[in-house]
């Protein structure tokens, strides 16, 4: 390694094993099945996004994506700050409220 060389690390904290137990659940793929999105991010993915936000630093709704840039979790799900933006994370959690009862005998 030369002293070039520069290397950048991030706290991601709980952020691997809130990932992988969304995946034992499926949440994301059960979501994206189930409920009709014509958004540009997968719903089952801004779902996830809302979940690790509830379990890692809840917040409010407001500025979901400046705290998802800091927690590493724009560059986990390849996203930018600006695409989590509150109108877009409403809108899904709108979509999810109207099919829960569909979502809920899904497994």
């Amino acid at each position: 390694m030369d002293a070039s060389t520069r290397f950048d690390t991030q706290i991601v904290g709980a952020l691997p094993v809130i990932s992988e137990f969304c995946g034992d659940l499926r949440l994301s793929e059960i979501i994206d099945e189930v409920v009709p999105w014509e958004g540009e991010i997968p719903l089952g993915t801004l779902v996830e996004v809302l979940v690790m936000n509830r379990l890692l630093e809840p917040k409010a709704l407001f500025r979901i994506g400046e705290w998802a840039d800091d927690a590493g979790i724009t560059d986990y799900f390849n996203l930018t700050a600006e695409q989590l933006n509150d109108d877009c994370l409403g809108r899904a959690l709108e979509r999810i409220a109207d099919h829960r009862r569909r979502m809920r005998t899904r497994r």
